[in-house]
C-alpha cells in the first residue's frame, strides 16, 4: 500500500500555501519587534470595546515607536499576508536570523 504524507511540501501549490509558508517563517523569528508582536498576539482582546483594541494598538505602536500604519504593515508581514519586505532591513538591525 502506498503511503502518503499529509505534511506541506516546500513547493507551494497556491496562495493558501504561499501564507502558510510566510507565517511559518515569521515565527521562528527571534528578534525584538518579533517577541513584541508574539506578546501583542496574546495581549490583543478578542472581544471587546472598540476604545480597549484601540488602546492596545496603541500601546504597542509606542512600544515599537511606529505610526499606526507602519504596525499594520508589521502585523501583516508577521501573520503572512503579505511578502517580507523588510527583512533586510532587520537584519541590518537585529542581526541575521537563522
Amino acid at each position: 500500500m502506498p503511503s502518503v504524507s499529509i505534511i506541506r511540501s516546500d513547493k507551494p501549490k497556491g496562495p493558501a500555501d504561499i501564507n502558510y509558508l510566510r507565517r511559518v517563517k515569521q515565527r521562528e523569528r527571534t528578534d525584538f519587534e518579533a517577541n513584541i508582536l508574539k506578546k501583542y498576539k496574546k495581549e490583543y482582546p478578542v472581544q471587546g470595546s472598540l476604545e480597549l483594541k484601540e488602546k492596545v494598538n496603541m500601546e504597542y505602536c509606542e512600544k515599537l515607536g511606529i505610526t499606526i500604519e507602519q504596525f499594520i504593515h508589521k502585523l501583516e508581514i508577521f501573520y503572512g499576508m503579505v511578502e517580507d519586505d523588510e527583512r533586510e532591513w532587520r537584519e541590518q538591525k537585529y542581526g541575521k536570523q537563522d
